[in-house]
């Protein structure tokens, strides 16, 4: 479920994760796809060929844990994304393209008539290409560092 602090990937090559969280940061990660809720700028640091997404996951109590963990949905910074080893001359991440996209769905055999239930918006095209929201906090203060925004998903 949503974790209520930081996550920290690092060494992880062709996985596919779907993390919430508050604070997000990878290391030496490559060829992965995240489908991510953060609260905060990710950062990612030696990665390369990483892909993102908004979060869409569902499962029977995902809006409770959203709540526990004291995530706002409507809070999502997925694609502000801050990387340590920018260059300006492209990025080291892309978008997941929306046809390439897959929703996870998790339902609980021993709680047959709980449904699943979603906290975020539906995973459009529109989602996709907006540009990342405004933060106070931006990691673009800490060092000059160039930053490569990746072409649009088609």
């Amino acid at each position: 479920g949503p974790c209520s602090s930081s996550t920290f990937i690092r060494n992880c090559t062709g996985c596919t994760f779907w993390v919430a969280t508050r604070q997000f940061r990878t290391r030496d990660c490559k060829d992965c796809v995240f489908y991510l809720h953060s609260h905060t700028e990710p950062i990612i640091e030696r990665s390369s060929d990483v892909s993102f997404a908004p979060f869409c996951a569902e499962y029977p109590g995902l809006a409770a844990h959203f709540r526990e963990a004291q995530l706002e949905p409507s809070g999502n910074y997925w694609s502000a994304i801050y990387d340590f080893n920018g260059r300006a001359d492209g990025a080291n991440w892309r978008f997941q393209p929306l046809c390439d996209c897959e929703t996870l769905v998790v339902t609980f055999a021993d709680r047959p008539d709980e449904q699943p239930e979603s906290v975020a918006p539906l995973l459009t095209q529109e989602l996709l290409t907006a540009p990342p929201p405004k933060s106070e906090g931006a990691g673009h203060a800490i060092a000059n560092i160039p930053q490569s925004r990746p072409p649009l998903p088609p």
